[in-house]
């Protein structure tokens, strides 16, 4: 062989491993019902065809003889399946591959049982844990363990990221200590568990210090070499659950989005499911964090299939958006404020029993560090895409609606207070599988404008426990003197059709678009003869495009500055959409504000 021609050879032998095609292992293997339960295949037992196989990109299925094959880079970590309805794992759902250099087939079969699943099911939501000690991995081995003894039978748990600390801004031993300490907490539970990732699982992308860069537990490879895939799906009982890792990392620092390797799987999975099969998404960050091109594409991946739910955490709040044909749902942290007390939005460290039945989804919200059950319970509060009022408003004779789990026993008294005020007893309506659902009234006249406490006690044959919310009285009733002038900021974005504003239903300004500005900041002095009430309300309403519609802007940064203080409305999470393109959405922004 000529010398050209080796360097040639030795060439075209570099392009393919840069490609990572030179290093390219097949995969392949069976998925079959494991009829006696020895991990092997043996005669008669039956295959499994049409199961989901995957690479983490490539999505094949097995054939008649429940046979798949994968040509696969030498550098992916894992070969997984989908679990179809009625069956689960013998020896687990995905298993890690390594070739060598004499290696280059490797046999890998997912022997599978029957296991019985039908509607309603019931399953476990907990989200972002932030492990980062020894007691705060206690804290969630006895969740487990009450879970693991609950009366209510739980199909599943599903844990949608921030496993561990700040695991993104800390050294890499730093971060393994954290992930064994919350692996270890796992140890002996029987029901299946899924873990999704989280920013702060993406290990040391963010950390100033020195990192290896090229160490298979960088970034995401903690997470992988301790718990499963970063994306991945499931079915149970007919219901397909996607599994997703919205946590791009881009030169060392993270984003919300999708990678395209993910986004290529996604394609891929999607295009094997079939018209009107129902699907639920688990993420860490809410859907609606995405960049808004990603989150229309991904709907529209799954457009031919009906989507019930997306199940997700990050904001350490409780909450619901009804999106129509779906739900968002956000659950409170099981850390709370990081573990120094409640969610900021006044729920308590918690997690979520979800029922998923054949056309619904619900969420019930539930503390966690009480030793006994049943837990009082205020359900979500379910708000318009866009308005994020993260906590309740309550005027006049307000009505309560109060559900209990049946988690561990059933309630026999429930008690509501608001602030100081007395108890009142409301009562039960009807037993639920998982729940019980009581109701009353509860009078807010008597009480002061602004943020209260609400207490919920579950009384049960001589113990009871007891869960604080925060809301929002309104009944524009107490008077107010102010000493001065007040400013108020705000900042306005796509902006089509001016908006009036008005403080305590006075016009105040109108704010016209400007030509080539996507936004307005503006500030406008409040005269201290409008500030009458302690709870100033500031509206703001947008006019009509045409006569058909009335248009959609955005408000952020919105401040009431007076006597030197900067007071928010503590309602509100992130910004505000108002307007008529999105079906439910408000058709103008309100907000409190709580003057000292």
């Amino acid at each position: 062989m000529s010398h050209q021609t080796v360097f040639k050879s030795l060439s075209v032998a570099l392009m393919l491993s840069l490609l990572g095609l030179a290093q390219a292992l097949k995969v392949c293997g069976s998925v079959y019902e494991d009829v006696n339960r020895n991990g092997l295949r043996d005669d008669g037992e039956p295959a499994l065809t049409g199961v989901l196989v995957s690479d983490g990109k490539q999505v094949s299925t097995t054939n008649a003889n429940g046979m798949y094959e994968l040509i696969i880079p030498e550098q992916r970590k894992f070969v997984y399946i989908t679990q179809p309805s009625g069956y689960k794992a013998v020896d687990g759902w995905f298993k890690r591959i390594k070739g060598t250099k004499n290696e280059k087939v490797i046999q890998v079969d997912f022997p599978l049982v029957k296991d019985e699943q039908k509607l309603p099911f019931l399953f476990a939501h907990i989200t972002d844990v932030h492990i980062a000690s020894p007691a705060t991995a206690v804290t969630l081995s006895q969740l487990i363990r009450r879970l693991s003894e609950a009366k209510l039978e739980l199909s599943f748990i599903a844990v949608t990221g921030d496993l561990v600390a700040l695991g993104d801004n800390v050294a890499q031993s730093v971060a393994k200590q954290w992930f064994e300490l919350y692996k270890g907490a796992w140890d002996g539970i029987k029901v299946p568990v899924y873990h999704i990732i989280g920013n702060h699982d993406v290990v040391c992308v963010n950390f100033k210090g020195d990192v290896d860069t090229f160490s298979e537990e960088y970034a995401k490879g903690m997470f992988e070499t301790f718990l499963n895939p970063t994306y991945f799906g499931f079915e149970y009982a007919g219901i397909h659950f996607i599994a997703l890792d919205l946590h791009p990392v881009r030169d060392r620092s993270l984003a919300i989005g999708l990678e395209q390797t993910e986004m290529e799987w996604l394609r891929q999975y999607a295009g094997h499911l079939k018209a009107g099969t129902k699907v639920i998404l688990l993420t860490h960050a809410p859907l609606t964090q995405l960049p808004t091109i990603q989150a229309l594409w991904l709907l529209g991946v799954f457009g031919h299939c009906r989507l019930l739910a997306v199940l997700s955490g990050h904001e350490h709040r409780n909450y619901c958006i009804n999106f129509g044909a779906w739900k968002q749902f956000i659950s409170g942290a099981l850390s709370g404020s990081w573990w120094t007390g409640p969610n900021p939005d006044g729920y308590p460290q918690g997690f979520s029993i979800v029922r998923v039945d054949e056309n619904s989804v619900n969420s019930y919200y539930t503390q966690a560090l009480l030793k006994l059950s049943p837990m009082p319970i205020d359900p979500p509060v379910t708000v318009s895409y866009g308005g994020f009022s993260l906590i309740p408003t309550y005027s006049g004779i307000q009505k309560l609606s109060v559900q209990t789990v049946r988690l561990h026993a059933d309630a026999k008294t429930v008690l509501a207070r608001l602030g100081i005020g007395k108890w009142v007893e409301l009562r039960k309506v009807r037993d639920e599988d998982c729940v019980s659902l009581w109701e009353g009234e509860i009078d807010t006249t008597q009480l002061s404008d602004g943020m209260k406490v609400l207490s919920l006690k579950a009384i049960c044959e001589g113990w009871g426990e007891q869960a604080n919310y925060r809301v929002f009285v309104y009944n524009q009733k107490t008077p107010y003197k102010a000493t001065e002038d007040a400013e108020l900021r705000l900042e306005l974005s796509e902006l089509d059709a001016p908006v009036k504003v008005f403080v305590n239903e006075k016009e105040v300004s109108q704010i016209a678009p400007e030509p080539n500005k996507r936004a307005i900041a503006t500030s406008l002095r409040i005269p201290k003869d409008m500030l009458v009430w302690k709870v100033t309300k500031v509206r703001i309403e947008p006019q009509s495009v045409d006569r058909t519609q009335v248009d959609d802007f955005v408000v952020r940064s919105v401040s009431l500055n007076y006597k030197g203080a900067k007071l928010t409305d503590e309602r509100i999470y992130g910004t505000v959409t108002a307007g008529d393109d999105v079906v439910g959405r408000e058709k103008e922004v309100v907000l409190m504000f709580e003057l000292p």
